[in-house]
């Protein structure tokens, strides 16, 4: 898949022109905008990879779009810029910028920035496709690992299988036999009683004063629910 670039410089100066021929040649799919004004509407019209932008523009400067731009998408941005301001540097990494080059530049150096922050965003995405979340719970199904409003809570195996299946069906009842099957991986276990024993302490480690995560319906099993008293 091609990776989709969008190029908003408003200069129309060779080393753009070069850039853009560059970065054209590694089959990135290239989008092109000379304007604040421009670079938002194509910005909320499609999805791109990455952005490399300038730092003035006939319609304000590159802080501005910044700032605009983080209204309306996440979008890794490199900064190519004559301006060698570093108070202007500063605030525009704090406006969330991945990387600042100020010309005159290696092209090279800049496809080398645009990989190494495509390899970062990636790793974050693979991350991100590791979480589930359940109300307040947080699952990281790889590291198996839970946190609750933010804070890990210590789990044994056992709970975490436990309260990752029943939550990622709530209110779906799971009868003794049900979480056997899935979590020990049984039809028949000698003693359902450990399973309460279970229930029990996975309660203890995720109940908040009167808020509620794994409720009992008497004589069929336990489900999920988030209930505040």
């Amino acid at each position: 898949m091609k990776l989709k670039i969008l190029m908003a410089l408003s200069d129309n100066s060779q080393i753009n022109d070069l850039m853009y021929s560059m970065l054209e040649d590694e089959n990135y799919e290239i989008s092109t905008a000379k304007t604040i004004e421009d670079t938002l509407i194509l910005a909320d019209q499609k999805l791109f990879d990455i952005l490399i932008m300038d730092m003035n523009f006939k319609d304000g400067t590159g802080l501005e779009l910044k700032k605009k731009l983080n209204l309306i998408c996440d979008i890794p941005t490199i900064i190519v810029t004559t301006l060698k301001d570093d108070m202007q540097k500063i605030l525009m990494f704090e406006y969330g910028a991945d990387d600042y080059l100020v010309y005159p530049f290696n092209i090279l150096e800049l496809k080398a920035r645009i990989r190494a922050i495509m390899r970062r965003v990636g790793q974050k995405r693979s991350d991100i496709d590791n979480i589930i979340f359940a109300d307040d719970l947080e699952f990281n199904i790889v590291g198996r690992t839970v946190k609750l409003k933010g804070k890990e809570v210590d789990l044994t195996g056992k709970e975490f299988d436990i309260l990752y299946i029943i939550a990622i069906n709530p209110e779906k009842i799971f009868t003794r036999e049900d979480i056997a099957k899935s979590v020990w991986k049984e039809e028949i276990i000698s003693d359902y009683r450990k399973i309460d024993v279970h229930i029990r302490r996975l309660r203890e480690k995720i109940n908040i004063g009167s808020t509620t995560y794994v409720q009992t319906k008497w004589g069929e099993g336990y489900y999920y629910k988030k209930i505040e008293i």
